[in-house]
């Protein structure tokens, strides 16, 4: 008894240090940790990330651009404008205040009269007017400009016979012009012309 009792201790023992020995420990299986490492991707990795992604392209607001001399011209432009215009209505109003003056009244006349006696030295009476003693007074509008320049010729008060009224405005159209109207005279000017065919009178 004794001796089974013995026994028994020496293999408990036995069995204690076989369970706890250094040789067994390193069999015994351990928890594993398993550690999850991030690298963050090199420069050249970012750039092709980076480069990779859609790029959207922004609309710039286009803006013209215009040279000096263009700029100069178009601010020379704006600024000739209101001057032509402002220079044009003190031109009228300077004329209109002359004319309404005697001596712009007396002005005016002493042109028209002269007009009247330049186109009495040039008229030339139809012959077949003469020929079938077609008499009468054909009232034109005449415009004339500050050179002197004939403008719209207008018929306003015809004579009975077309050939009379045709030889009036032949008559104007051939002259073309007069003397240039008085310097204080800014503008066109319109007459109102009688030219009378009597047969009576000289004609060439």
């Amino acid at each position: 008894m004794k001796y089974l009792t013995i026994s028994l201790l020496f293999h408990i023992g036995a069995l204690i240090l076989l369970t706890y020995s250094p040789f067994n420990s390193a069999n015994t299986s351990s928890p594993v940790v398993i550690v999850e490492l991030y690298i963050p991707p090199s420069n050249g990795a970012i750039e092709n990330q980076t480069n990779s992604k859609p790029l959207t392209k922004s609309r710039k607001h286009e803006t013209k651009t215009h040279s000096p001399q263009t700029l100069q011209k178009s601010i020379q432009t704006h600024i000739e404008k209101p001057t032509r215009n402002l220079n044009k209505n003190n031109s009228l109003q300077a004329t209109e205040n002359f004319l309404k003056s005697s001596e712009g009244k007396q002005m005016l006349a002493s042109y028209a009269e002269q007009l009247k006696l330049y186109l009495e030295q040039n008229k030339v009476y139809p012959r077949i007017a003469l020929r079938m003693k077609h008499s009468g007074t054909v009232k034109i509008k005449l415009e004339i400009k500050t050179d002197g320049e004939f403008g719209e010729i207008k018929v306003v008060s015809p004579s009975p016979f077309n050939t009379l009224n045709t030889a009036a405005v032949d008559l104007l159209k051939g002259l073309g012009r007069f003397k240039p109207l008085p310097s204080e005279f800014k503008m066109k000017e319109e007459f109102i012309i009688p030219i009378a065919y009597q047969i009576k009178g000289a004609y060439r």
